[in-house]
C-alpha cells in the first residue's frame, strides 16, 4: 500500500470464546512447520491447514509451490465456528491455517510477494486474533502493531514486518486467504477503499479470437534433471502434486470468464493477464508466456520460481 496504513482494521469483531473453543479442538492434530518466506531464520513457528493444496494436512506452506487445487482439510470438520467464520466472506478461499508462534519464536524480518495486495481486486489475506499476550512484538513497515483477539485486519505484508513473542503463551492468529469479494470490501473502511481505488476485479467474457488463441491441450517439458532440481527439498506431498502436473495432459479454458488450467477436468490453477501474451499464475510466483521463442513446438512457457530460484518448462501442444 505504500503510502498508505500499513494495516487497515475491518468492520468485524468475532467471539473470543468460541475461537479458542475451537482451537482447543484443534490441537489433537499435529502442528507443522510453516514452509513459507525464505527465511532460514525463522523459529518456533507452526501452523494447522484449515484449507489447502490438495486438503492436505501435512502442507504448512501457502501453497505457493503446488499446482493443486485448494480444499479443505479434515480439520475444517471438527472446528464449527471457524466453518462459520469462513463462510461468513462467501468467497473463494486460498489458503487457510492457524498460525502458532510459540514463547520465543520469531518470524524474522521479511517482505512478502504482492499477490495478496488488496488494491489489486484479486486475492486478499486476512488475519483474526485468537491468543496473544503484551509481550509480542510485532512490526510492519517498522510500526508496531497491536492486534487483539476477536478483530479482524488486513495487513500490508508486501512491506517489510516481523513478529518476535518475547512473552510466555503462545500467539495464535487465523490466517484467511481469499478472493476479493463485495462482502469482505464492505467490510473496510470506506475512506480506505476511496483512497486507493480498490475495487473488485470485474472480468469480461473473453472474445472468440482469445479463446482460439488460448484454448488448447497441451502437456509441460522437462529431462529428468531439470525435475529432480525442481523436486529437490520439497515436502514429498508437494513432489506428488508436481510429478502428477508434469505427467498430465493439461487442459487450457475458460471457466467463469477466467483462464484455468485443467487436469482431468479440475481447475488446477487460474490465470490472470499482465499482457496480451503474458498471464500470471494466481496465488504462485508464476506466469505462463504465450508466445515463446524456446521451440517450433512450443505453445507457450511455464516460468516458475522456487524461492529464489526460477525454472522455465516449454508447454507443447498434445
Amino acid at each position: 500500500m505504500g503510502s498508505g496504513p500499513v494495516a487497515v482494521r475491518l468492520n468485524k469483531t468475532y467471539d473470543v470464546e468460541r475461537l479458542r473453543r475451537d482451537l482447543a479442538a484443534s490441537e489433537r492434530f499435529q502442528w507443522v512447520p510453516e514452509t513459507d518466506g525464505g527465511v532460514a531464520e525463522h523459529q518456533d513457528w507452526d501452523v494447522l491447514p484449515l484449507v489447502s493444496r490438495g486438503g492436505r494436512l501435512d502442507d504448512g506452506s501457502a501453497g505457493t509451490n503446488s499446482l493443486t487445487p485448494f480444499r479443505s482439510t479434515e480439520l475444517l470438520d471438527h472446528v464449527p465456528y471457524f466453518r462459520e467464520v469462513l463462510e461468513g466472506f462467501k468467497a473463494s478461499l486460498r489458503s487457510v491455517r492457524i498460525s502458532a508462534i510459540r514463547p520465543g519464536g520469531i518470524i524474522r524480518e521479511h517482505s512478502d510477494t504482492d499477490v495478496f495486495d488488496v488494491r489489486s481486486g484479486d486475492l486478499i489475506r486476512l488475519h483474526i486474533p485468537i491468543v496473544t499476550n503484551d509481550d509480542v512484538v510485532f512490526r510492519i513497515g517498522g510500526e508496531r502493531c497491536v492486534w487483539k483477539p476477536g478483530e479482524l485486519w488486513y495487513g500490508d505484508f508486501s512491506q517489510l514486518h516481523s513478529v518476535e513473542n518475547r512473552g510466555d503463551t503462545t500467539r495464535v492468529h487465523l490466517l484467511v486467504g481469499a478472493e476479493v469479494n463485495d462482502e469482505i470490501l464492505s467490510l473496510f473502511p470506506p475512506e480506505f477503499l476511496a483512497a486507493h481505488d480498490i475495487q473488485v476485479r470485474r472480468r469480461t467474457a473473453a472474445s472468440e479470437a482469445l479463446r482460439s488463441r488460448l484454448e488448447f491441450d497441451g502437456r509441460l517439458e522437462a529431462g529428468p534433471a531439470q525435475l529432480a532440481e525442481l523436486l529437490e527439498g520439497l515436502p514429498d506431498s508437494i513432489q506428488a502434486d508436481l510429478r502428477k502436473t508434469f505427467t498430465s495432459l493439461l487442459c487450457f479454458r475458460f471457466v467463469d470468464e477466467r483462464l484455468a488450467v485443467l487436469i482431468d477436468g479440475e481447475p488446477m490453477f487460474f490465470l490472470e493477464p499482465e499482457s496480451d501474451s503474458r498471464w500470471q499464475v494466481m496465488d504462485m510466483m508464476a506466469h505462463v508466456d504465450f508466445a515463446p521463442a524456446a521451440s517450433p513446438s512450443a505453445v507457450a512457457r511455464l516460468d516458475f520460481a522456487k524461492g529464489e530460484q526460477p525454472f522455465s518448462f516449454v508447454i507443447s501442444r498434445a
